[in-house]
Order: C-alpha cells, then structure tokens, then sequence
C-alpha cells in the first residue's frame, strides 16, 4: 500500500465534519426559534424536521467518508487538505489540515455509520421531549468535534476537537439539568477530564519545544530517528503525559470515576458518546502516535499495567451492579481497559480491531438498553423486570447478540477481538504474561457479568408491578437501527480473523501502513512468535471460558433475585465494595474532593469576606464618618462659616507659597 501523503487542493474532506457541524448551526437554530414561539403554538413538524436535518447530515458525512475508504483502497496516496496557516510562527506552523490515511478513514467510519444508526433510534427514543431539536444540535456538533479529532494531521487540531467532545459531553450528560444529580454528574465529567486535558496540554507543549513540530508526521518521524538508548526524556515524559491524556478520555484508571456518572445522560448519548466514540479517543491517539510511545518502553509497559487493572477492577464492579445502564457503564471501562492493556504489548492494530468491535456490540447493548428502559417506563433496575422476553421480543433477540460479542461467544466478533488481545500479550512473555493472566480472569468476569443481566432482564419471573408498568416492543425506528448492530456484531469479527483460520486479517493488513513504524521499534527489543498449536490452545481456552462462565451465570440468576441476595447476606462488605468501584470514587471525595472544598471555602472566607468585601465595607464606612465629621459643620452659625473659608484660605495661600519657593 502506498503510505505517501498526496497534497490536494480538493476541499471535499472538510464536509465529513463539516457537515454534522452544519446540522447542528441549523438545528440549534431550530430550537432558538423554538423558544420564541407561544408556548400554545405548538410547531409539530418542526421536531421530526429537526431529525431529519441531523440524520442527513450525518448520512452525507457517513458517504464521504466511504468516499475517502475507497480512494485509499484503490491504492492512492494519504489525502491530505489543507485550508490555511493557522498559526504562523517562523519555524514553528500550525496549519488547519485534515489527512485522510488508513488509521483516521477507519474511524470516520465507524463514528458516521455507528453514528448515523444512533440518530435514528435517538429520533424514536427523544420524541416528545422538550428539547428535541437541542439534544440532535448537540449530537452534531459532538461529531464534528469527533471527526475533526481524528482527522487533524496534527495535535493542535486534534486538541480543538478533544476539548470539543468534552464540551459536548457536558451539555449531553447533562440534557436534562433540571435534575440536580444529571448536572452534577456532568460538572463531575468535565472536571475529571480537565484534568487528563491538562496532562495532554502539557505533552503537546513538551513535543513542541523539543521536536519544533506538532506534525504527526513530524513528531513519529523524530521518534523513530531516536528510538535509541539516549532516547530524550523528555519525549519519554510527552508520552507519559499524553497517555495521562488518554486515561481522562478513556475512562482508565485513575479518571474513570466520571464515566459510570455520566449515563445521567440520555441514553442515545450512552451509547455515541460513552461506547463508541469518545472513550476511544485515548485508544486513537496512542495508535497515532505509536512510534513515539513504542521509543518509551516504560511508558507503555505503565499503560498496560494500568489497562490490565482497569479491565479487573470496572470488571468486578459491574458484577454486582443493578442499574442496567451501570451495569453497562462499568463493562465500557473495562473493555477499554482491554484496548490499554493490547497498547501496553504494542499490539496497536489489536487495540483499533477490539475499539471496532466494541463500537458495535456496545452501542448495541446500550440501545437496546434503551429500549428496555423505554418499554419499563424509565425503569433501570434489573431487579425490578424479568420475563421481558415475551414482551419485547426484538429487543431480546438483539440484546442477546451483543450479550454473545461481549462475552466473548465463539465465533462472534468480541471473541476475535479479544482473543487476540490475549494471544498477543502471551506472546510477548515475561511481564506481558501477567497481564494476559489478568485479561483472562476478566474474561471470565465479563461473561459472568453479561449473562446475569441478560438472564435478570428477560428471563424467570416478572418482577415489576404490573399496574403501574406495562412493558412493550419499541417501535420500528428505534428496534431497524438494533438489527443493523446486532449483524454487525455478530458478523464483525471477519475484519479480524485468526492466522489460524487460514484467512487474511482484513484490519490488520488495512493497519499495517500506520503501526509498522511503532512495531518495527518494538521489534529491536523483542519479538514474540506463537506456533500455531499455542494459538488454537488459546482460542480453545477462551472458548471455553466464555460459555462456562455465561453458562453458570444464566442458569444462577434464571430464577430471580435469589443469587444476589444470597451472595449480599453472605458478603455484605465485598456486595457492597463492588457495587461502589472498590471505594475508588468514596476515596476520591474524602482525600481529595472535601479537602479542596475545605480549602477553597477557607480562602474564600480569608480574601473574598476580609479583603474585597473588608475593603468595600471599610471604604463605605470612611465616607459615613466622613460625612458625619463635615455635617458638623453645618450648624447654621455665620461666625462657624467664617471661620471654616478663612482657614481654608490660609490654608491655600500656605500651599502656594511653598509651590512658589
């Protein structure tokens, strides 16, 4: 394949962002006129209009992201469009450009078309709410934001579109604000981002002043040339910090803490922007940047130990959830945490094949999900359904393909993905063997997990109260875009198939021009090879693994509730360390939260009461006893007004004689 960069003055990349930004000026438009109508001048056509206007938008933007899929397949060179100098500093340019290459037209299109699926069911999920043409406005323009992410042929802009989909998040998690706890949980998202923001802010600079280049291009070239021994620290120390970046994004350990919080949100945007998009951004911008963190070894053996932890820890929590979307929220860290740990063994195309699949059988369940929840009459709690098989038979079947790709099901797309993510890191021997323990003890848990909520939710006895809530099927424009996912998550794992099948790896060699550079470092230092026995060995215990632990877990929770409540009786301190993330997030709001809170109420007291409002109030009581001091003089005696001009007088010709000396 050829891997040039290919100058065009061809503009037609900028409308894959550019189009949903579009949707959402136009839509946000919408919903501004909206508010300046009577409220009895209902405008009925004006929401499915506003739908509409999003969902084309992101067709369109989906087509040419085709356009660009197929420009590269038909072996051209990587497009890249430049609109002008940005920043224009001697040496140092900023351009606003987009580079269309393997790596960024893969994820246009996943983000188009796994977007593209959302809009449609969100036009189903969101009909009668308030805010309808604002939530599609904001779904847009969190898109663009996406696209322009990983577009961007360089960080500056990549940085526009990180603090864009952060922004977005913000307004999306917290849609329905008047719910204090929704606008709590999304000032809790855009804080803890902040803060791996910042950590980002702070590698660019750092790249910067060392390379004099902010140029992907650029920076994995340099990176290259010095993958040596006396590699600079401070490269090792951008990428630590850029990976600090990525851990806010993508929900690792220690910022994930945001993530369970945010499905506060409605649920389209549970799975666009906490499934399929978003989260992924960390993923994308250590494969970007591959050659620069494979030249920091350290530095990637940290993000897989962090990805290993994270994948247990979220794993183990969501065993014991009973929120439905929580369950969920916790299992979306926890694959993503599976993506770090096939960063941490240089496994990069690995990491991009299980982010794919898990855009697909995520948005699925989380859909899903939502069609359950909207069927329940808002219900989340599983303990609370059961027997919903025979009341949403759609939403069953569907769900049970996604449950299949999670758990890691034979021959479902989950089952590549992360398999391979296990082969890789045991092929890699020595501390990677740890960290292929650790992802196989979670796979054991993912499944456990998935089966439960499956079996809990459609299966044994109805345990909600018929007459307050009467389950349905949700209708065709909510359950078309599930169909679509479920195939795909079933079907996907092609993109990826085992050497062992004798068949090619679709992904890996569509990968191959982005990673080989990072690779080809890793290579100097190690190079793991498995036989094909070891490989068919592994693929049998993963197997095996998936189906006994989603066996045992299905038939344990089939009945009831009994099995939770038992294991809570038995365990009470453990139920409850798992239902709280181990205490993670309670650790957080006593160590840090309530001592910043203390502190900052302690200056606020010391400069904000005594000083600004001491100095306000002190100027004011000055002018009163000033005023006091001259009133006396107004006594309404001549001789008093006599005296009081002719001292001044005095006191003035005092004044300029002693000017005049």
């Amino acid at each position: 394949m050829d891997t040039t960069i290919a100058e065009t003055g061809q503009l037609w990349p900028w409308l894959i962002p550019g189009l949903p930004l579009m949707g959402a000026l136009l839509t946000g438009a919408m919903h501004l006129a909206g508010l300046r109508r009577p409220k009895n001048d209902d405008k009925a056509t004006s929401k499915p209009l506003a739908a509409n206007i999003a969902i084309l938008a992101m067709a369109a933007a989906f087509a040419f992201s085709i356009k660009g899929f197929l420009a590269l397949r038909g072996g051209e060179a990587n497009i890249l469009s430049t609109s002008y100098d940005w920043i224009p500093t001697g040496d140092f340019t900023v351009s606003w450009s987009l580079m269309i290459d393997h790596l960024s037209s893969l994820m246009t299109l996943v983000v188009t078309g796994v977007g593209l699926l959302i809009h449609i069911y969100a036009a189903g999920y969101m009909k009668g709410d308030t805010g309808y043409a604002k939530f599609f406005a904001y779904l847009n323009l969190f898109v663009a934001m996406m696209l322009m992410l990983v577009l961007s042929d360089n960080m500056v802009g990549t940085f526009v579109g990180w603090e864009g989909v952060g922004l977005c998040s913000y307004l999306l998690i917290g849609f329905w604000y008047k719910d204090s706890w929704r606008a709590e949980a999304a000032q809790k998202a855009f804080v803890v981002n902040r803060i791996g923001d910042a950590a980002f802010l702070l590698g660019m600079f750092i790249l910067a002043t060392t390379l004099g280049s902010l140029d992907y291009s650029a920076i994995n070239s340099e990176a290259s040339l010095l993958a040596k021994p006396e590699l600079p620290w401070k490269l090792s120390l951008a990428a630590l910090l850029l990976f600090g970046g990525a851990c806010g994004k993508s929900a690792q350990i220690p910022l994930f803490v945001w993530l369970p919080d945010a499905m506060a949100g409605p649920t389209p945007v549970s799975a666009l922007i906490h499934a399929a998009t978003m989260v992924t951004s960390g993923v994308y911008l250590v494969v970007r940047l591959n050659p620069l963190f494979a030249a920091a070894p350290l530095v990637l053996t940290l993000i897989g130990a962090i990805g290993a932890a994270t994948a247990f820890v979220a794993g183990t929590s969501a065993l014991r959830q009973r929120d439905l979307k929580g369950v969920l929220a916790y299992s979306t860290v926890s694959q993503l945490g599976y993506m770090f740990l096939a960063l941490g063994v240089g496994a990069f195309s690995s990491a991009i094949f299980h982010l794919v699949t898990h855009a697909f059988f995520k948005a699925l369940l989380f859909l899903a999900a939502g069609s359950v929840i909207h069927g329940m009459n808002k219900e989340q709690d599983m303990h609370k359904m059961g027997g919903l098989k025979a009341h949403m038979p759609k939403t069953c079947l569907t769900f049970i393909a996604g449950a299949a790709a999670l758990s890691g099901l034979p021959l479902m797309s989950g089952f590549f993905s992360k398999d391979e993510i296990l082969a890789q890191a045991f092929a890699g021997g020595g501390v990677s063997l740890i960290l292929w323990a650790v992802g196989l003890v979670t796979a054991a848990i993912t499944a456990t997990y998935t089966w439960r909520m499956v079996a809990l939710v459609f299966f044994g006895k109805e345990r909600f109260d018929k007459q307050a809530v009467h389950p349905h099927e949700s209708g065709a424009l909510m359950t078309t875009p599930l169909f679509v996912l479920a195939l795909l998550s079933v079907g996907g794992g092609i993109l990826g198939l085992p050497i062992v099948f004798h068949a090619p790896h679709i992904l890996g060699e569509w990968l191959a021009p982005v990673v080989e550079p990072g690779q080809a470092i890793l290579a100097a230092a190690h190079n793991g090879h498995l036989s094909h026995l070891t490989e068919w060995i592994l693929l049998g215990v993963g197997a095996m693994i998936a189906l006994g632990c989603a066996h045992l877990a299905f038939h344990a929770h089939r009945q009831g509730t009994q099995s939770d409540l038992a294991f809570e009786t038995k365990h009470p301190e453990l139920a409850l360390s798992l239902s709280n993330a181990w205490g993670i997030d309670r650790a957080y709001q006593v160590m840090l939260v309530q001592p910043v809170m203390t502190a900052a109420s302690a200056i606020s007291t010391l400069f904000d009461l005594a000083l600004i409002d001491g100095a306000v109030n002190g100027l004011g009581r000055f002018a009163q006893r000033l005023g006091q001091r001259v009133s006396r003089q107004a006594s309404g005696h001549l001789g008093a007004y006599g005296l009081t001009i002719g001292g001044a007088a005095c006191a003035l010709a005092a004044i300029w004689m002693w000017i005049g000396a």
